[in-house]
C-alpha cells in the first residue's frame, strides 16, 4: 500500500518498526569497494575512483533573522537581492490523522519579502486578493519556476474555504515578482500583480515546472483531492499524471492563453512525485532536464532509484545509474565545469531510503527517513553518471521541502546551471557564496511519522549560506559504488525473517543469479534465476537456514555484480 501523501514530507511505508544497522568489525566494511573480507566470498565489485580529489568543496554558514517564519514546501522568487516567499506550510511533517493533516492553521496565508543581507522583513496578508487567488497562494507543494521577472505557479494542495474541501488547485498563476514585492513593501494593492488562468490540466501537486525554449513542461506529480490518510481509506482521490504535460503560454493585452501540446506519456518513468528536477548539460553539449528519484514506484511502495533525461523532443531512462542518497524533493543546485565537461547536481539532505556508513556501506531503512546527507551526482563527457557523498552534511535532519536560492549576479553556463570554473576563478583560492538554503522540515529523529503528534518536527526558519571553493585531495567525496551499475538492486522487507524479495533492473535479457552469505562469509543460499527478459525483475526468496543477524545478498546479472546488506529479524 502506498503512503499517498500529497506533500513530500511523508516517506514511510506502513511498516512501523524503525531500525538501524550496525555493522560488526569483521572486514565487511571493505565489501563495497571489492576488497576481500574474512570468509568464503569476495563479491568482486571493482570501481575506478576519481583522481585528483573532489571537484569542489562546500561549507555552510547559519543565519537567523528575527521574525522570519519557518516555511516548507513553498514557492519563491527573487528580484535585486530580495526574496518573495509564498505558500507552503508553517508546521513540520504532516500528521497521519485525516482531521489533523494539512489543517488550516498550518497554511501560510501571508506573502513575505526578505532582504537576506540586511535582515529586513516585510509581510502582507493575502486575504485582500480574490479568494481563488488567495487560496491557491496559500497552498503547499506547488509546481513553480521563475523566468525573468515572472513567477509561474501551477497547482498546489490545500484547504479551499470557498469549496469547503481540501483539493489540488486547477489553475496557473503568473506573478510579477518586482511589482508584487513593491506592493508588499508599500501596502499598495496586490491584485494588479497576479494573473490567473483556470485549467483542469494544471491541477497538479508534487510535480515540477520548467521551461525549455518556448515549451513549458509540467513534469510528473499527481492530483490529490480530499483528506489525507495513510491507511488507504476512501477519504481522498489521487491520480498521478504519469506524464510530462507540455504547453506554450502567451500573454496578450493582459490576458493569459495556453496552447497544450501532446504529452510525453510514460507510466513507468513519470509515475512519480516529490522528486528533484534539475537542468542538465548532456554529454553532447545539449541542454535538457533530469528527473531524479521520487516516489512511488508503480510495482512496489519504494522510491525510484533511476533517473530520466528529457528535452523538448523526447525522454529516456538512464539505465546505468541508480540514485540512493536523496530521494524526495530537497534543496538542490546544478553546476557545470566547461573545462572538465562535467555536470554536477548537488542535493542537500531531505529524505532517503539509504545512507552510507563511514566505510561506504549502503544502509537501508524501509521507513525512508529524514537524512542529513549532502551528495552530488556527476555526469561526465562519456555519459557515465555516479553518486558521491560529500564529506559535510546538513547540521541536523534538514532539507526536505527546502529550496536553494542562488545569489544573483553569478556566472551561468545555461539557465539554472552555475558555471563551476568561473566560480572557482572568482573564489581565487578562497570561498565564494553561491546561494542560500531556506526552510524545509527540521526533524529530531529519522522516523517520526508514526509517533508524530504535531509537535516533534517543525518548519525550519534558519538560512544556510552555501560557500564553494576548489576541492582537494583531502576530504574526498565518497563514491557510492552501487550507483554506477544498472541493476538498481533493492531488497525488501529489510529487516526480514529470511523471506524477502529482490527487485532489480535489466537493460537487456541476461542470465541472473542470487547468492546469500552470512556475516562470516558462509554461503547460505545459491539461487539461479535463469535467463530473464529486460526490464524490472522481482523475485521472492526464502532461506532454508537463515541463521541470525546480518547477511549479504549478492546479485549477478549481465556481467554486473552488486550486493546489499540485509538485517535478519528472527
Amino acid at each position: 500500500m502506498n503512503v499517498h501523501a500529497p506533500w513530500s514530507g511523508l516517506a514511510a511505508s506502513v511498516c512501523a518498526s524503525p531500525f538501524k544497522l550496525v555493522l560488526p568489525t569483521l572486514g565487511l566494511a571493505l565489501l563495497a569497494v571489492g576488497v576481500p573480507f574474512s570468509g568464503q566470498v569476495q563479491p568482486g565489485i571493482t570501481v575506478t575512483l576519481e583522481s585528483g580529489g573532489s571537484p569542489f568543496a562546500l561549507s555552510l554558514e547559519t543565519q537567523l533573522l528575527p521574525g522570519l517564519p519557518g516555511l516548507q514546501s513553498y514557492a519563491m522568487g527573487t528580484h535585486e537581492g530580495l526574496w518573495l516567499l509564498l505558500g507552503g506550510r508553517l508546521d513540520g511533517l504532516h500528521r497521519r490523522q485525516p482531521w489533523a493533516s494539512f489543517d488550516q492553521a498550518g497554511h501560510n496565508t501571508n506573502a513575505w519579502v526578505l532582504n537576506p543581507e540586511t535582515g529586513q522583513l516585510w509581510s502582507r496578508a493575502l486575504n485582500e486578493l480574490p479568494s481563488d487567488i488567495a487560496e491557491q497562494l496559500s497552498a503547499t507543494n506547488p509546481c513553480f519556476q521563475q523566468e525573468g521577472e515572472m513567477l509561474y505557479w501551477v497547482g498546489g494542495y490545500g484547504y479551499s474555504a470557498s469549496a469547503d474541501a481540501h483539493l489540488t488547485y486547477p489553475a496557473l498563476l503568473v506573478i510579477d515578482v518586482p511589482g508584487f514585492i513593491q506592493a508588499v513593501q508599500d501596502g499598495t494593492p496586490l491584485v494588479a500583480h497576479v494573473q490567473r488562468l483556470a485549467d483542469e490540466r494544471f491541477a497538479v501537486t508534487g510535480g515540477q515546472l520548467h521551461r525549455l525554449g518556448t515549451q513549458w513542461m509540467l513534469v510528473g506529480g499527481h492530483r490529490f483531492d480530499g483528506l489525507y490518510n495513510p491507511m488507504g481509506h476512501a477519504t481522498h482521490v489521487q491520480t498521478y499524471t504519469d506524464a510530462v504535460r507540455r504547453f506554450r503560454l502567451s500573454a496578450s493585452a493582459g490576458t493569459l492563453s495556453v496552447t497544450h501540446l501532446s504529452d510525453f506519456a510514460d507510466a513507468a518513468l513519470f509515475h512519480r512525485r516529490d522528486y528533484n528536477l534539475l537542468p542538465q548539460i548532456f554529454e553532447d553539449g545539449s541542454l535538457g532536464l533530469t528527473v531524479f528519484s521520487g516516489v512511488f514506484r508503480p510495482d512496489v511502495d519504494q522510491p525510484f532509484l533511476n533517473s530520466t533525461d528529457l528535452d523538448t523532443l523526447s525522454w529516456s531512462e538512464r539505465p546505468d545509474f541508480a540514485q540512493y542518497l536523496n530521494h524526495y524533493h530537497c534543496a538542490n543546485t546544478a553546476l557545470y565545469s566547461p573545462g572538465q565537461q562535467a555536470m554536477h547536481s548537488v542535493f542537500f539532505g531531505g529524505i532517503a531510503q539509504y545512507t552510507l556508513d563511514g566505510s561506504g556501506n549502503l544502509i537501508q531503512d524501509l521507513d525512508v527517513p529524514f537524512v542529513s546527507t549532502i551528495a552530488r551526482v556527476t555526469r561526465l563527457s562519456d555519459g557515465s553518471m555516479a553518486e558521491h557523498q560529500l564529506p559535510i552534511s546538513m547540521p541536523e535532519l534538514l532539507g526536505a521541502g527546502a529550496e536553494f536560492i542562488s545569489v544573483e549576479g553569478l556566472p551561468y553556463t545555461a539557465p539554472g546551471i552555475l558555471d563551476l570554473d568561473a566560480l572557482l576563478a572568482m573564489a581565487g583560492g578562497d570561498s565564494v557564496l553561491i546561494g542560500h538554503i531556506f526552510g524545509g522540515i527540521r526533524s529530531p529523529e529519522p522516523n517520526v511519522f508514526w509517533v508524530e503528534d504535531g509537535t516533534l518536527s517543525s518548519a525550519d526558519a534558519r538560512i544556510f549560506g552555501v560557500w564553494l571553493k576548489a576541492g582537494g585531495a583531502t576530504g574526498l567525496d565518497a563514491l557510492n559504488t552501487a550507483s554506477v551499475n544498472s541493476l538498481s538492486l533493492q531488497v525488501y522487507p529489510n529487516p526480514n525473517d529470511g523471506n524477502f524479495t529482490v527487485s532489480f533492473a535489466l537493460d537487456e535479457p541476461a542470465e541472473a543469479s542470487v547468492r546469500v552469505f552470512d556475516a562470516k562469509g558462509t554461503l547460505l543460499e545459491s539461487r539461479p534465476l535463469g535467463l530473464l527478459s529486460s526490464g524490472r525483475q522481482t523475485h521472492a526468496l526464502s532461506l532454508r537456514n537463515p541463521g541470525e543477524g546480518m547477511y549479504i545478498v549478492e546479485l549477478k546479472a549481465g556481467g554486473q555484480t552488486t550486493v546489499q546488506i540485509v538485517h535478519g529479524e528472527f
